[in-house]
């Protein structure tokens, strides 16, 4: 999923909109369901 500095292509390609290091992160994130997954987000710090 993108983040901080990173955008999705109509394709779903993830492209850097500024210049700098990517950074992979996971985070727990709680659907609508009340149930808990695990996401992995891109950012460019």
């Amino acid at each position: 999923m993108p983040g901080v500095g990173v955008r999705r292509g109509g394709d779903d390609t993830l492209f850097a909109t500024t210049t700098g290091t990517v950074v992979f992160e996971r985070r727990k994130k709680v659907r609508f369901d009340g149930r808990r997954v695990i996401r992995r987000f891109v950012h460019v710090r």
